[in-house]
């Protein structure tokens, strides 16, 4: 069995993943990820982000606002506005000017940005196909952990970092908790970029990790493919759906009670649409429109499913081409250019899904010390704030700044990071949350709500 002494291993490469695999580079951490994708272009990675001041200094701290910035260039956003389904303005903000240099929000492809980080990593960093499905404490050494892949394999670390997404296996350890299914259908590649080639492993899912008894400072990391190693921390990155947050708390999905279908399209440089994000409402549908490059922009139609409705099967099938048509229909009686954008979609670039989070936690109450996550696999919120990318790079810094705080004693650190994390992700749980309730209500088609709304004044009764 491997062992990855004073090794950082990160199940997940997402932004979060490739983000903290950078952060623990750039200061001189080894670090390894599991990913349980076969490569980086195996599947479906998700449309644009909307980098945010906060996001941006997290990029600044790592290095690479500025190449990131380059890939937003043609996609700054200069305003917002808010119409209904015949055209008549809701609100409407325009971009300030004045003297003073401000940071304009930018979009940015997720692979992009996934790209431009993992550039930046080691090549021999990341393990792709290789699953992480469980974390085992060693009795005999606390402070490290034994990590068991999806393929019986193992490794034995001083760390386990849960980056594995909203339905993560280390959270669900951690906390067997469920994602809340918020009711609605729904800048890796840059960072990707960034690292070192040999950081990252693709095709490589971690499953669960495990305590190592002989040396309590050390983790043992299984991944999908029954493999494992030992390392010294393990960092759960594995997003919405964590193996590692399962493990850690046990806790589901929130199921918001919305469905999301996203399309790119072709805009022709419109300038309804031109650098500007807007947002269509009729009080039960919310069409959304961002930048996405120079002459494409990408949409969200999202909509009202209750589980038990006929038609939330038919959208678990994945029926590409029903999606596009129901969407379609669904806004055939809309105003122009609304309804030619979403019929000059190419049918390869739409995809659907569930909107989903879980409830913001109060701590982390954990059977191994030596694991923590970040991003989606411990704080997923609804897309409806744009701050889940900017939240998880967020974590990236913050998480290394603790670690270089507390030296040997990870354990402390992640402790500390994870009280920082839980405190500034928490509003934007629930104010995301409440965003998808408001926007498909009536209540968002006048004016003065949602200028309450936008100014977090509005509460719904």
């Amino acid at each position: 069995m491997e062992t990855q002494d004073n090794c950082f291993i990160i199940a997940g490469a997402g932004i979060g993943g490739l983000a903290t695999a950078l952060a623990l580079q750039r200061n001189g951490l080894s670090c390894q990820i599991y990913e349980r994708d076969r490569d980086f272009e195996s599947r479906r990675q998700g449309y644009s982000l909307t980098i945010q001041k906060n996001g941006f200094q997290a990029l600044e701290n790592l290095g690479i606002s500025e190449n990131v910035r380059k890939l937003g260039a043609d996609s700054i956003i200069s305003g917002t506005s808010t119409y209904n389904s015949f055209g008549e303005v809701i609100f409407s903000k325009p971009k300030k000017h004045n003297n003073k240099q401000r940071f304009s929000n930018f979009a940015v492809a997720r692979q992009s940005l996934r790209a431009c980080l993992l550039n930046e990593l080691n090549p021999d960093v990341i393990h792709w196909n290789k699953e992480t499905i469980r974390y085992e404490s060693i009795p005999e050494n606390a402070k490290y952990i034994r990590i068991i892949f999806s393929d019986n394999t193992s490794i034995i670390a001083r760390a386990l970092i849960g980056c594995d997404g909203v339905r993560s296996s280390i959270r669900k350890q951690m906390l067997g908790d469920d994602l809340n299914y918020l009711g609605v259908q729904s800048l890796r590649a840059c960072l990707l970029n960034e690292l070192n080639p040999d950081v990252i492993h693709w095709n490589k899912e971690t499953i669960r990790y495990e305590s190592i008894p002989e040396n309590a400072k050390y983790i043992r990391i299984i991944f999908s493919d029954n493999t494992s190693i030992i390392a010294r921390a393990l960092i759960g990155c594995d997003g919405v759906r964590s193996s590692i947050r399962k493990q850690m708390l046990g806790d589901d999905l929130n199921y918001l009670g919305v469905w999301a279908i996203n399309g790119i399209s072709p805009h022709q440089t419109n300038p309804l649409i031109l650098n500007r994000t807007v947002q269509i409402l009729d009080g039960k549908l919310r069409l959304f429109i961002k930048p996405y490059s120079l002459d494409k922009c990408m949409w969200q139609l999202t909509f009202k499913v209750s589980k038990d409705d006929e038609i939330y099967d038919q959208l678990v099938q994945k029926d590409f081409q029903g999606l596009l048509d129901k969407a379609k229909f669904a806004t055939k009686d809309w105003y122009e250019p609304i309804t030619k954008l979403i019929h000059d979609t190419p049918i390869n670039d739409i995809r659907a899904g569930p909107i989903y989070d879980r409830d913001p936690l109060e701590n982390i109450k954990k059977d191994v010390e030596c694991v923590t996550m970040l991003g989606d696999a411990v704080h997923p919120m609804s897309p409806f704030k744009g701050q889940g990318a900017n939240q998880a790079l967020m974590d990236a810094v913050s998480l290394v700044q603790y670690i270089l705080k507390y030296g040997e004693d990870i354990e402390k650190a992640f402790i500390d990071f994870e009280t920082e994390m839980l405190n500034r992700s928490r509003s934007y749980i629930l104010r995301s949350r409440f965003a998808v309730e408001f926007l498909h209500t009536d209540n968002a088609l006048l004016t003065e709500n949602m200028i309450e709304f936008v100014h977090g004044k509005l509460v719904l009764k």
